[in-house]
C-alpha cells in the first residue's frame, strides 16, 4: 500500500531515519515488545549484595544513616557526667573508723563481762536475754553512737546475703531500691550523720567494686545528703588495704584475681578530711 512505499522512499534516501519493519505491524509489535522487556526490573541477586560501587558519587542521604546509625546524628556529643559527691580511700576509711572500733570493741568486751557474770550468777537464761536486749537495740546504739560523736556511717549496697557474710565493721545494710520510694528513702540514723560536704561527719557508700554507685551517690546528694562520699574500689578494695576493719573474714570464693583487679582501689578522688 501507500505506507510501504512511502517508508521505502524514506529509507532509500535517508537510510539512519527510520529502522527495517517499523512501517510494518510486526515492527511495530517487535518496537512495543522490546521496549516493555527494556523496562522490566530485575530482582537483586543476594550473592553480590556485599559488594559496593567503586565510584564515589559523593554524600547521600543514604550513606549519611549508615554512618550515624545508632547515634543522634551528626550533631551528638557524648553526655557529660557530672559527680556531686567525693570519694575516700580504703585506708583514710580505716583511719576515720579507728577511733568508733575501739569503742565498739569496749563495748563488745563489757557485753561479754557482764554476760558472763550473769552466767555465774543467774544461768544461761539471764545471760541469753543480756545478749537479745544488746541485738534488740543495735538501731538505737548506732543513733546514741552518733549523737556521742561517731563520725562515719557506712552503707552496704551489695545484697543481703553478701552483707551477711562480711561487711565493713559498724555498716548497715542499703537497699538501693528504697530511693525510688515515694518517701522515706534513707534509714533514720542516716539523718543524725547528715553534715555539710567536707565537714566532721561522713557517709559512706560502698559495693563490691565502687563503679557502680555514681548515679545512686548523686542521687544522695541531690536530695539533702551533701556529705556523701563513695569507697574507692569498694567491698574488694577493703579486703585488699585492710581487711581488719571487717566484722568477718573475707569470703572464700572472692578469688586472688579479684583482688588483684582492686589491688589499686586506694586511688580515687579526694578523701575524707
Amino acid at each position: 500500500g501507500l505506507s510501504r512505499s512511502l517508508c521505502a522512499h524514506i529509507r532509500a534516501r535517508h537510510p539512519h531515519a527510520m529502522p527495517a519493519g517499523v512501517g510494518s505491524p510486526v515492527g511495530r509489535a517487535m518496537s512495543t515488545t522490546g521496549s516493555t522487556v527494556s523496562r522490566r526490573s530485575r530482582a537483586p541477586d543476594p550473592r553480590f549484595a556485599h559488594l559496593k560501587p567503586r565510584v564515589d558519587t559523593g554524600s547521600n542521604m543514604r550513606k549519611l544513616m549508615e554512618k550515624y546509625e545508632g547515634t543522634s546524628g551528626p550533631n551528638a556529643r557524648a553526655k557529660q557526667t557530672h559527680t556531686y559527691f567525693r570519694r575516700i580511700k580504703p585506708l583514710d576509711l580505716e583511719r576515720r573508723l579507728a577511733p568508733d572500733i575501739e569503742c565498739e570493741e569496749s563495748i563488745y568486751a563489757y557485753d561479754l563481762d557482764e554476760a558472763s557474770a550473769a552466767m555465774s550468777l543467774g544461768g544461761a537464761s539471764v545471760a541469753a536475754s543480756i545478749v537479745s536486749h544488746a541485738a534488740d537495740a543495735s538501731t538505737s546504739a548506732s543513733i546514741a553512737a552518733a549523737a556521742a560523736g561517731a563520725s562515719v556511717l557506712c552503707l552496704d549496697c551489695r545484697s543481703f546475703e553478701q552483707y551477711s557474710d562480711s561487711h565493713v565493721r559498724g555498716a548497715r545494710h542499703y537497699d538501693l531500691a528504697q530511693l525510688s520510694h515515694s518517701t522515706n528513702h534513707f534509714p533514720k540514723e542516716l539523718y543524725f550523720f547528715r553534715g555539710p560536704a567536707g565537714g566532721d561527719k561522713l557517709i559512706v557508700l560502698y559495693d563490691a567494686d565502687g563503679k557502680g554507685l555514681d548515679e545512686a551517690a548523686n542521687a544522695f546528694v541531690q536530695r539533702g545528703i551533701e556529705n556523701t562520699y563513695v569507697l574507692s574500689g569498694g567491698f574488694h578494695g577493703v579486703c585488699v588495704r585492710c581487711p581488719h576493719i571487717l566484722s568477718a573474714p573475707p569470703p572464700v570464693g572472692l578469688s586472688d584475681e579479684a583482688l588483684e583487679a582492686h589491688s589499686g582501689g586506694g586511688g580515687g578522688g579526694g578523701g575524707g578530711g
